[in-house]
């Protein structure tokens, strides 16, 4: 009897039994999976938000595809979903990343779809930009010819140049030398 009244004393005393041990493994293993569930997606969402930004600032390069990066905020949504049915305090944070990615798709089918329909324009835009430069130069020299022509313009220079010598008394100098 003695034993078995030792044996309760040590149980009261708060030593870890074998079950202790073995539910506080169970936790630890639980709570690693879970922050690594978590670690997991915020990784995809990372890693989508950045294919998509990628995406936005090269638009020429049509490397990966609207469609193909739709799928992909799809699937990471419906991961986003079991997360949030498996952990609910993370509604939040999910919430807040799916938001995120679906506001850069948005911007990311806005400038795809004017940019797709500028194609043609944006070919010819260089085209159009020579000629308009072209065309200005060539009044602009138009203009610089009938200047020439007319002569008015270096007659009234010299005669200005010629009075403000005169004026300032440099004229006998300049006709000693």
């Amino acid at each position: 009897m003695s034993s078995s009244v030792t044996d309760v004393f040590h149980n009261n005393e708060k030593t870890p039994t074998e079950l202790d041990v073995l539910s506080t493994k169970y936790l630890e293993d639980e709570l690693s999976d879970k922050i690594t569930e978590v670690d997991l997606f915020l990784e995809n969402c990372s890693s989508l938000y950045n294919l998509i930004l990628d995406a936005l600032h090269d638009l020429s390069s049509k490397a990966l595809s609207c469609q193909h990066l739709d799928e992909m905020a799809n699937s990471v949504a419906a991961a986003g979903r079991l997360l949030v049915a498996k952990r609910p305090e993370t509604e939040t944070t999910v919430a807040l990343r799916i938001n995120t990615i679906n506001s850069a798709m948005e911007q990311l089918r806005l400038r795809r779809c004017t940019s797709d329909s500028d194609t043609c324009s944006s070919r010819s835009q260089p085209s159009s930009e020579l000629r308009g430069w072209i065309h200005s130069q060539e009044k602009r020299l138009l203009e610089l010819e009938q200047r020439l022509k007319e002569g008015v313009g270096l007659t009234k220079l010299l005669s200005d140049q010629q009075s403000y010598c005169d004026c300032n008394g440099f004229l006998p100098y300049l006709k000693e030398s």
